[in-house]
């Protein structure tokens, strides 16, 4: 299993997951080879019961089946399981391959705040904030917000810091 050249079982969301199998002839003829269609791939990927719909390459014998983590299955965790199953050919009989210990982290984002940081007058330092990332973006993700953020202290002004705790992230902006 790999993250670009990189052997890993850990990925963040956005990645590829690249799986190489060299299956092993065994001349056994598949007992389920004639309900395959045409077209169906002999190698799939699977999270549980379903198919992540891998693309599949096979070249002299092995197969690369990519996966592209932005189709967003499976979900972000630890300690995944993915199975790569094998549907037979004319000299090998089906067979399944268990892959545990799988990690799919969140990605790391940077937001901004959209718009501009005002409110009226109310004796506190809450105001609400809208916020938006605009790169570091999947695909066609999207990402937009709104949160609570704290001016430096209640009194009236312009240009006052406003300070946005966002989990791990802490946006300090100033207010107009």
């Amino acid at each position: 299993m790999k993250n670009g050249e990189t052997e890993t079982k850990g990925f963040t969301y956005g990645d590829d997951i690249i799986i190489v199998v060299t299956p092993k002839p065994d001349n056994t003829p598949p007992a389920n080879q004639a309900l395959l269609a045409d077209d169906a791939p002999a190698m799939e990927v699977f999270y549980g019961e379903d198919n992540l719909n891998a693309e599949v390459q096979e070249a002299d014998g092995v197969y690369t089946l990519t996966y592209h983590t932005a189709d967003k299955r499976p979900p972000i965790g630890t300690g995944l399981t993915l199975t790569v199953k094998f549907h037979g050919d004319s000299n090998m009989g089906s067979g399944e391959s268990v892959i545990e210990g799988v990690t799919l982290a969140k990605k790391s984002v940077s937001a901004v705040v959209d718009g501009t940081v005002t409110k009226p007058y109310d004796q506190n330092t809450d105001v609400p904030v809208s916020f938006k990332v605009e790169k570091d973006l999947v695909g066609e993700d999207t990402v937009t917000g709104t949160t609570t953020g704290a001016f430096e202290d209640k009194n009236v002004g312009t240009g006052k810091a406003v300070t946005v705790d966002a989990g791990d992230v802490v946006w300090n902006e100033t207010s107009q």
